[in-house]
């Protein structure tokens, strides 16, 4: 019958006393420890030592780094933070989109929007995850007219990838210099009316301011029925 059990895990923490059969040690560096073992009866008779070897491998620490927000076709260069760049491996998820997915900073050409992961392998096998995404701006198509008669087609002023910019700025006045209609992003396309009835037909003037560095655009919208 076994009265205490002493370790020692080789990290110079010292002997520890442990009832426990099993115990449960967290390195805080990876390298080679010696862990010792010593118990005692219940009579306070002592043990051999027993030893044996650990390897602690370096756990991968990753940061995938900032996330992009960029005109289409730009090249973005990915700037990660890691804890080891030297035994560790790296890959970039998916891989297709780079030149070389297995370098730690890649580049590529923004086309499209898109969730990346880098993965990193250390020694015996540890590995970590981390994420980043692109989202491109694509350009903006306004177009110069639109039909809102109730017939389906051409009812709404439809701005092509403006929903790319959320904090875009979409302002209509008319002749007169009036505001007919004004939005805080475009999830809701102006439909041609103001305080829900219909506007006359005729030009009027819009200014979209889309954010993210863009330069705003100016023109002019026709009303068809």
């Amino acid at each position: 019958t076994i009265g205490s059990r002493t370790w020692n895990f080789g990290d110079n923490t010292g002997w520890v006393n442990a009832a426990a059969l099993t115990q449960t040690k967290l390195y805080a560096t990876p390298g080679d420890y010696t862990i010792r073992l010593v118990v005692k009866n219940l009579q306070g008779c002592t043990s051999d030592t027993l030893s044996k070897p650990v390897k602690v491998y370096l756990q991968p620490v990753v940061d995938a780094g900032p996330s992009f927000l960029v005109p289409v076709g730009s090249t973005v260069l990915f700037n990660p933070i890691v804890d080891d760049s030297v035994t560790v491996t790296f890959a970039w998820t998916p891989a297709s989109d780079f030149v070389n997915p297995n370098i730690l900073r890649p580049s590529l050409v923004a086309n499209n929007n898109r969730v990346y992961t880098l993965k990193a392998t250390g020694l015996g096998k540890c590995t970590a995850t981390d994420t980043l995404t692109v989202k491109v701006l694509r350009q903006v198509k306004i177009p110069n007219a639109f039909s809102p008669n109730g017939d389906k087609i051409n009812d709404t002023w439809e701005i092509e990838n403006l929903g790319d910019y959320g904090f875009a700025i979409v302002e209509i006045f008319n002749r007169n210099g009036q505001v007919v209609y004004k939005s805080n992003g475009y999830s809701n396309p102006w439909d041609g009316t103001l305080n829900g009835k219909p506007l006359p037909v005729g030009s009027y003037y819009y200014f979209i301011q889309p954010g993210s560095g863009r330069k705003p655009y100016t023109g002019v919208v026709t009303i068809l029925r």
